[in-house]
């Protein structure tokens, strides 16, 4: 997704006419850019009716995986400007993650003509309630992305 936004195109403009975006975001070298928290504004103004998934997890969980996927823990605190050796990593990565939950969900509320599925993609009934949500099968959500050969850092 091109996030150059240029004499007011839409944030979505040359990324093809689909009813689904999903995984907007894009690593830069070491650090990471994420529209679906930084240019929300944006992403309203040109889907005001969307329907956000809001994938949740234990915040403990999060911080594992961001920690065993190929530094991309480092890129979180790169995006909001942290030392990593003036803090507590693993509290603040927590915080990361807890602190955008709840600005989706603000967001949302703010936004009433914006529908929000949130799941928790570590619990069994993750692909039901998206099936659900979206009237499709269950078999239609699984698990991908997993990395069972790293361990914890």
């Amino acid at each position: 997704m091109g996030h150059n936004i240029k004499n007011g195109r839409p944030i979505l403009e040359n990324c093809g006419n689909y009813t689904v975006y999903a995984q907007m975001d894009s690593e830069l070298g070491n650090s990471i850019f994420l529209p679906q928290r930084f240019k929300l504004d944006l992403l309203h103004d040109y889907a005001p009716n969307a329907t956000f998934i809001l994938n949740v997890r234990p915040a403990e969980e999060w911080v594992k995986s961001v920690s065993n996927w190929f530094g991309l823990g480092g890129r979180f605190l790169n995006l909001f400007k942290i030392d990593p050796k003036k803090v507590a990593r693993y509290e603040v990565l927590k915080e990361i993650f807890n602190n955008h939950t709840q600005f989706i969900r603000d967001f949302v509320q703010v936004h009433p003509s914006h529908s929000l599925v949130e799941v928790d993609i570590s619990h069994s009934s993750a692909g039901t309630i998206l099936a659900d949500s979206f009237g499709l099968i269950e078999s239609c959500w699984g698990r991908h992305n997993e990395n069972k050969k790293r361990k914890s850092t």
